[in-house]
């Protein structure tokens, strides 16, 4: 399942589209409190595809919070405004400027597809484990901020 959290509809249902034609499953969020809260409700979001320029946190507070929370979902952010610099972008993750073919994009997102499920082949069960976030993670994001020090959160295994 890929998770688009776009602000712009008509970008968001043109992405969806691509990738549901491409052969994947979609779904979609306006903004990055939205699209957390379906990542703490859904266990089958295995990419996230998002915009950089939103109301509220940008895309890539929202990548970094994702691949810290979910190490095993791939991301893609993109951007047709601004070009990530040094510490924007999470390890792993792909940038994809604006504007973008259909074909470059879905391109991408297969690549992560793939790069996802070979890193992660040999840890079967992982995605299953997602931690509750806490009181104030959560009022962070409903507020629009970062929440704090979330990368201090680690699975009973003392992995990330």
């Amino acid at each position: 399942m890929v998770l688009v959290v776009e602000d712009e509809v008509l970008v968001r249902m043109v992405i969806a589209d691509l990738l549901q034609e491409g052969g994947f499953k979609t779904i979609e969020a306006a903004d990055p409190a939205e699209a957390l809260a379906l990542l703490e409700a859904r266990r089958d979001i295995s990419l996230l595809v998002t915009d950089v320029n939103m109301p509220g946190l940008d895309g890539f507070a929202l990548a970094r919070h994702v691949a810290d929370r979910w190490p095993t979902i791939g991301i893609i952010v993109s951007s047709g405004r601004v070009q990530p610099q040094p510490g924007d972008l999470p390890e792993g993750a792909l940038f994809v400027p604006k504007p973008w073919s259909n074909e470059g994009l879905l391109r991408q997102v297969r690549e992560c597809a793939m790069r996802r499920s070979t890193r992660f082949a040999s840890n079967a069960g992982e995605d299953a484990f997602r931690p509750e976030p806490s009181r104030q993670e959560r009022a962070a994001w409903e507020n629009g901020r970062p929440p704090p020090a979330a990368s201090s959160r680690r699975s009973p295994e003392g992995g990330r």
